[in-house]
């Protein structure tokens, strides 16, 4: 017979077979850990073979103009610096300059990923991937103060790491500045957070200070954290058993002096930052870009169909269009948009409230999608805005998942279904950023073959620029590593789709792009003509120049579409023949005779030397 201890004989001391396997705890964290790096980076792997597009090439000239010791300055915004290219910018002619953006953060990496690996832009989208597998790891740090259960907090990561949503921000390198916030604002909430448990070190709360002004250094929406940290006090003072407490009472007067030095740093930014907001304001006047907040009617329009566009986007993600309230003004009027708007977020409420149920952990998931998401207002609605406050989403969908798995009914393969769903629709969304820049690699590519070498000092002149090329004349510059080249855009097209032999053959793509942008699909074929070897003459059958989403958002002057409007320029002069009230139909180019210059033609998505 052999001897029993408890409920094991001792030449047995395994647990049964039908009994599982508990994990440590920390291999447990360590493999949620994984799992949700793994998505992350799935999530967005395809991007790696895109190229650059929009204000990449900005960022890129900016770097190699700057150097190192420069790189912690504001940004230099205006005509003399953006617009230096295009001889009919309102800003240019205006002679509008000043400081621009205060975001070192972006620069630094930008110039740190070009010293190292040069224009390779596989480097650059990596570094995208790579911030955004932290961020995704420091959610599911945020969110194991909410949730007792580390599954539930495991679900609200991958959600996050996997949502399409954020196809804009982590396929398109322009948008990196909100990667670049995202890690610094969500550190500090859980530094902030961990710094209220009983025995926690003061270091958590300096911790939390420090990632605010680096939070700044990477975008202006750092300055709602103060707000969203007060918000996180006041929940974890009346924190419940629910969530994964415990943490430390404190009275409204400790609560309060917690928050003053982010408060008085929060202030201390925004004056100091007050002459930059002005230039970015007075530059983007009269722009699709910007709103206008001294038309309060108007503006809250603006705000109420963002702020419905952006919640109904995260609930059920759909390609994601640069529309704006104004462009349903004219066939649906103000109070019939309002209407839909207002039935579409009780709707969206309903929802979220089913899935965050009483707790206060909802109003607080819901906060944190409303205060960062509040800055975006000002401007025209883009898919990149919702990257931070969908962090405060993802929180109510893991309410949701809460309270199904306290009944015993967690959506276990439902949840891997969606996360699965998530990543292949991200993959998909990456071919549709990818198309632009593809045609922006293709474009440069067939640049160099026509003209290999160009000398130096010479003056390259670029027709018919691509919308979503925007910026492209940057980068022969850099291509050719001649700083003296003068790259001047001629015109810019104004239809986005189809562009000559790349065309989207998905039927329904096509379809949805007509009826949001009908202004910017169709064809609009551009005649060229040499009246002589150094004037050269215009003409657009279809559409109308200076009406492209660009000229929108960055305005061209009134007298370059004007018919008689004559700009002249240090190396040519540029005369409006022909313009409507729809735009401008012809212009000609009157070159200085003798110079240096190359003319390409990129309509249709190809070069022609002309």
């Amino acid at each position: 017979m052999s001897t029993v201890v408890g409920a094991l004989p001792l030449e047995s001391s395994a647990p049964p077979l039908s009994r599982p396997v508990a994990l440590p705890r920390f291999a447990v964290r360590w493999l949620h850990r994984a799992l949700v790096a793994f998505v992350a980076a799935l999530a967005f792997a395809n991007s790696l073979g895109n190229y650059f597009m929009l204000d990449d090439y900005w960022l890129l000239d900016w770097c190699a103009r700057t150097p190192w010791r420069e790189v912690v300055q504001p940004y230099k915004f205006g005509g003399s610096e953006d617009y230096a290219r295009f001889w009919f910018n309102a800003s240019r002619l205006a002679g509008k300059s000043g400081e621009g953006y205060f975001r070192p953060s972006v620069s630094i990496l930008y110039k740190g990923v070009a010293d190292l690996f040069g224009m390779d832009a596989r480097a650059f989208h990596g570094s995208s991937i790579l911030l955004h597998v932290i961020i995704s790891l420091l959610v599911l740090w945020v969110a194991g103060f909410f949730f007792l259960r580390r599954e539930v907090a495991l679900v609200v990561a991958l959600a996050f790491a996997a949502h399409p949503a954020h196809s804009e921000t982590v396929q398109w390198l322009g948008a990196n500045t909100y990667l670049l916030v995202a890690p610094f604002y969500l550190a500090a909430l859980a530094f902030f957070l961990r710094s209220r448990r009983p025995g926690a070190s003061a270091w958590n709360y300096a911790a939390a200070f420090l990632c605010f002004p680096l939070g700044l250094g990477g975008h202006e929406l750092a300055i709602t954290l103060p707000a969203i940290l007060l918000a996180a006090d006041l929940w974890a003072n009346f924190a419940r058993g629910e969530e994964s407490g415990p943490f430390t009472r404190l009275t409204w007067r400790h609560i309060l002096l917690r928050q003053v030095p982010f408060g008085a740093l929060g202030l201390a930014y925004l004056a100091w930052h007050a002459g930059v907001l002005a230039t970015i304001s007075q530059d983007m006047a009269g722009s699709t870009y910007a709103h206008d907040a001294t038309h309060p009617l108007t503006f809250a329009l603006s705000s109420l169909f963002q702020f419905t566009y952006g919640l109904v986007h995260l609930l059920l993600p759909f390609p994601f269009a640069p529309v704006d309230a104004e462009d349903f003004v004219p066939s649906l009027g103000a109070p019939a948009l309002a209407a839909v708007c207002l039935l579409a977020l009780l709707v969206s409420g309903w929802a979220c409230s089913r899935l965050g149920g009483r707790s206060r952990r909802a109003l607080f998931a819901a906060l944190l999608f409303i205060v960062p998401f509040a800055p975006a207002l000002l401007v025209a609605p883009t898919e990149r805005q919702l990257y931070l406050p969908s962090v405060g989403f993802c929180l109510l969908l893991g309410l949701g998942y809460e309270r199904l798995a306290v009944r015993g009914r967690a959506p276990r393969r439902m949840t891997t279904a969606l996360v699965l769903a998530g990543v292949a629709l991200a993959w998909t969304y990456n071919v549709m950023w990818s198309f632009p820049s593809g045609i922006a690699r293709t474009q440069l590519a067939e640049i160099r073959r026509e003209a290999p070498e160009i000398e130096p000092g010479s003056s390259v002149y670029l027709l018919n620029l691509w919308g979503p090329s925007f910026g492209l004349e940057m980068m022969p510059s850099l291509l050719y590593r001649d700083p003296t080249l003068d790259v001047q855009v001629l015109t810019i097209h104004p239809k986005l789709l189809p562009v000559g032999e790349h065309r989207v053959n998905n039927a329904w793509l096509q379809k949805f792009f007509s009826a949001a942008l009908p202004d910017a699909t169709g064809e609009a074929p551009v005649e060229t003509t040499w009246e002589s070897p150094d004037v050269l003459r215009v003409q657009i059958r279809g559409g109308r120049f200076m009406r492209s989403l660009i000229e929108q958002i960055y305005p061209a002057a009134p007298i370059a579409q004007t018919p008689g409007g004559r700009v002249e320029t240090p190396r040519f002069t540029a005369e409006v023949v022909a313009a409507d009230a729809d735009g401008v139909e012809t212009l000609r180019f009157r070159f200085q005779p003798g110079a240096k210059r190359i003319v390409f033609d990129l309509q249709g998505g190809r070069v022609r030397r002309l």
